[in-house]
């Protein structure tokens, strides 16, 4: 962890995020003034300290996302209050919550889908105390996953270790293109359609669309 775009993100922004949240709803409302281009930066400026993950992840459909029953609850049980600063509670909550419940759980089903056998060598329990050891500046200070990439470049030539990152991609426009997702537990049908509308706007608001049709998937065909 630690060596992802929103992480970086977050160091470049420590010293914003550090200051009170009236400070930055303050720097909201000017930015809001200026043009488009600081149209995704006002909106996360005017995020509460608690919801910055949330926001940075799902802009500009946190407000869409605010309005959902049990936001708040979410939010105080998932992000409440911590002394720990935001450059290292962003990863902690990954490697907590996200990697549990997401990647390893999706991990294991696409491997075993395909009678593969897959190996993690990173989340050795050794490697992770050790690592766990370091200062964060090292980790966020010198461009993603720096410490590996110079690692590696010791043993291996530079087309191998200096590539631009690509993500895993699916039919993404296939799910965004089909009919809207009827009949959630807990949403009601016009406030999905509130989201279904914007799922061609790309951000926040084409990744939830995806999760809302995964949703329905999950809930009415399985």
């Amino acid at each position: 962890t630690a060596g992802y775009a929103k992480h970086a993100y977050f160091w470049k922004l420590r010293n914003f995020y550090a200051t009170s949240p009236q400070l930055r709803l303050l720097c909201a409302r000017i930015l809001r003034c200026l043009p488009n281009f600081f149209e995704g930066l006002a909106g996360i400026s005017a995020a509460d300290g608690h919801e910055a993950y949330l926001a940075v992840k799902n802009y500009p459909a946190l407000f869409w996302l605010r309005s959902l029953p049990g936001y708040s609850d979410f939010i105080a049980r998932e992000f409440g209050e911590s002394e720990i600063p935001l450059i290292a509670a962003v990863p902690r909550y990954e490697m907590n919550k996200v990697f549990p419940a997401v990647h390893l759980y999706t991990s294991d089903h696409a491997s075993m889908r395909h009678s593969l056998e897959l190996r993690t060598p990173f989340l050795s329990r050794r490697f992770l105390e050790v690592v766990a050891g370091w200062d964060m500046r090292g980790l966020l200070a010198f461009g993603q996953k720096s410490i590996l990439r110079r690692v590696l470049a010791r043993y291996l030539p530079s087309k191998l270790t200096d590539q631009p990152k690509t993500g895993f991609s699916f039919p993404r426009e296939a799910l965004l293109n089909s009919e809207m997702p009827r009949g959630l537990p807990g949403i009601e049908d016009a406030k999905v359609a509130q989201c279904w509308k914007h799922r061609h706007a790309g951000g926040g608001w084409a990744a939830i669309a995806v999760r809302l049709q995964s949703a329905e998937y999950f809930f009415h065909r399985q």
